[in-house]
């Protein structure tokens, strides 16, 4: 997709507040952020530790874009 894009990093909502729809109310906000600011996407990086986190990305209509890769040098 061409165009502006709205990027988060470490969105991270409280573990006693996901039942209290935190994380939904930031996904709303960085959305709407989003449109406000024309941009056409919402992109966000997730460590894959995060299982839970990645559920409720798939729920919020998210997919996988690509992987990140790392090697230590040293």
């Amino acid at each position: 997709m061409v165009g502006k894009k709205i990027y988060s990093e470490d969105l991270v909502a409280d573990a006693n507040t996901t039942v209290k729809g935190v994380g939904r109310a930031l996904m709303d906000f960085l959305k709407q952020e989003g449109r406000d600011r024309g941009c056409v996407s919402l992109e966000l990086e997730s460590g894959t530790q995060r299982e839970q986190a990645h559920k409720f990305y798939y729920r919020e209509g998210f997919s996988i874009k690509a992987f990140g890769f790392k090697q230590p040098l040293a």
